[in-house]
């Protein structure tokens, strides 16, 4: 069983972290899923011979929430963290 952790944008209430947690838990492999929009992370604990982290972020971006930090776990559990720019970006009023 491995554990990883996505940095994810734009969640903004409890309803957010549904949608996220439900998209997850579907994927085959998973054994846990939490999301918590007050600190904009998503925890999950997943067999690695049954889904990847690449499903795992598709299943949280499809749901319309883009992943700031792309996180990964090596085979010596040393954390990776790779900083990517979000999906969306606010756009000001024309005045």
């Amino acid at each position: 069983m491995k554990h990883v952790e996505f940095s994810v944008g734009q969640m903004v209430c409890t309803g957010c972290e549904e949608l996220i947690n439900t998209a997850v838990r579907t994927l085959p492999g998973i054994a846990a899923v939490q999301a918590n929009y007050v600190h904009q992370r998503v925890k999950v604990d997943y067999d690695d011979n049954k889904v990847t982290l690449a499903q795992i972020r598709i299943a949280i971006e499809t749901q319309g929430y883009p992943i700031v930090n792309k996180t990964a776990e090596t085979p010596n559990n040393v954390r990776l963290i790779f900083c990517v720019k979000p999906l969306f970006a606010p756009i000001a009023p024309n005045n």
